[in-house]
């Protein structure tokens, strides 16, 4: 598995971590919003701006860079 940083994209904005969840596949782990880290819960949404952290793995990361439009 790979962890991979990024900065929600525009599409996300809005959405919830239970939307990014692939089980066995990629997991959410920690979003970070104006220099605060959290471990979200399914229930957070992405707001502009908050730096992601994401668990994915290997086998998934082209269906993962598809997701987040990367």
């Amino acid at each position: 598995a790979e962890l991979l940083e990024f900065e929600v994209p525009s599409q996300l904005v809005g959405h919830s971590v239970s939307e990014l969840t692939v089980t066995g596949q990629m997991m959410v782990t920690c979003v970070v919003r104006l220099g605060q880290a959290m471990v979200p819960s399914g229930a957070t949404v992405f707001e502009s701006e908050d730096l992601v952290y994401v668990c994915v793995a290997r086998s998934f990361l082209g269906r993962f860079r598809e997701l987040i439009g990367y």
